[in-house]
């Protein structure tokens, strides 16, 4: 189906198409949820996803930018800051129950000290991983609760 703007007269090269019924819609996201995500959760789970994928032992380089994407995040301001860290500024934030923000804290926390443990042992390497990766899915967990009626 050809865009319903042309490529080389849209400013930002989107391309919309429109469907035989409609256009398609995207429901529209928290702003403090698609503010997590784009601040947190798409850095920590992007290094984690390719060291999983890589089906081999990871070079300490591999390592080093797992424990960055959690451990040296940066704020709003750019300061470096740990995930937990930067969620901890966040969550005041939100008016999600506190219980769910608590557990995705936990998650954070768990993740940070798999990570932490790698300069020491770095054979823990898929542990870390599977920490990290659970951060994608207590942030699925944490934004149900912000979309329920």
């Amino acid at each position: 189906m050809p865009p319903l703007v042309p490529r080389e007269h849209d400013p930002v090269r989107r391309t919309i198409y429109a469907l035989k019924r409609g256009f398609y819609r995207i429901p529209a996201v928290d702003p403090w949820l698609a503010r997590l995500r784009h601040d947190l959760v798409k850095y920590a789970v992007w290094r984690a996803r390719d060291l999983r994928d890589l089906r081999a032992n990871p070079s300490p380089a591999d390592l080093a930018a797992l424990r960055s994407s959690v451990l040296d995040l940066r704020d709003a301001q750019g300061e470096r800051v740990s995930a937990t860290e930067l969620f901890r500024r966040m969550r005041g934030e939100t008016g999600a129950p506190a219980d769910a923000l608590d557990a995705f804290a936990r998650v954070l926390l768990e993740a940070e000290a798999a990570v932490g443990a790698l300069e020491l042992r770095p054979q823990s390497w898929p542990a870390a991983v599977e920490a990290v990766l659970r951060i994608e899915s207590a942030f699925e967990s944490l934004a149900r609760t912000l979309n329920r009626p």
